[in-house]
């Protein structure tokens, strides 16, 4: 009888071991997997102030490629308005709840990051102009008091 008792205890220390075994190796397999997964991007705080221009963080960033209309030294009231939406529209996209990826070239004069922007993995600067808030920029500024 003793033999069989401690047959058991044997037999129920070994489960309880493997058992211990068995949970220690999946948390380590866990945290192994969860030291792999890149890590999240958090949003950062945008403030935009044209309908090419916004800050993301710290950074002053240009959109690449595009010419919205001005809003403060518009040359007539259409292009003030029209830079208005330009700036409501950018400030609704980068709101939204969507990843912005940034594309990174180089800095204007002016010291910003010019950058393509993706939000949803679209283009905004494509956007912008298919919806008629931007022109392609061609080296010189658009007039938009035609």
């Amino acid at each position: 009888m003793w033999k069989r008792k401690t047959q058991r205890q044997i037999l129920k220390s070994f489960e309880q071991l493997t058992a211990f075994q068995r949970k220690k190796t999946t948390s380590r397999a866990s945290a192994s997997r969860q030291a792999q997964r890149p890590k999240t991007k958090r949003r950062r705080a945008v403030e935009i102030i044209d309908g090419d221009s916004f800050v993301l963080g710290k950074e002053k960033i240009r959109i690449k490629g595009i010419d919205a209309p001005e809003i403060g030294g518009a040359e007539c009231l259409a292009e003030r308005l029209l830079g208005l939406r330009a700036k409501a529209f950018l400030a609704e996209r980068l709101g939204a709840t969507g990843a912005i990826d940034l594309v990174r070239y180089d800095q204007d004069q002016y010291g910003r990051t010019l950058a393509t922007v993706y939000v949803g993995g679209a283009d905004l600067a494509k956007e912008m102009i298919r919806l008629g808030l931007a022109v392609e920029y061609r080296g010189y500024k658009a007039d938009w008091c035609k």
